[in-house]
């Protein structure tokens, strides 16, 4: 899903909306909502872990995908509906 850009030779990820989500115990799960505009632009990411939705620099950006789906063993999918849904704390 990710692609290799010729001047950077770094992964950049597709842009569009998608949910993330990983384990924290056997039990418990969390959850990350966000929307990809551009190669360039900071993203704006909605988490259940978070009080409120935040920007992130696109490069931390891309290294906590990254990690949290290596690490943790997270999973990133597309969102079922087409609506933006607000991430509840309870998740």
């Amino acid at each position: 899903m990710r692609t290799m850009t010729s001047s950077t030779k770094a992964t950049t990820h597709p842009l569009g909306r998608f949910t993330l989500e990983w384990p924290i115990s056997p039990v418990e799960r969390r959850l990350a909502v966000y929307e990809v505009t551009g190669k360039r632009n900071d993203v704006y990411v909605q988490a259940s872990h978070l009080p409120a939705g935040k920007w992130m620099p696109r490069h931390y950006f891309e290294h906590w995908v990254e990690a949290t789906i290596k690490q943790l063993g997270g999973r990133e999918s597309k969102p079922a509906s087409k609506g933006w849904k607000k991430v509840s704390a309870s998740c």
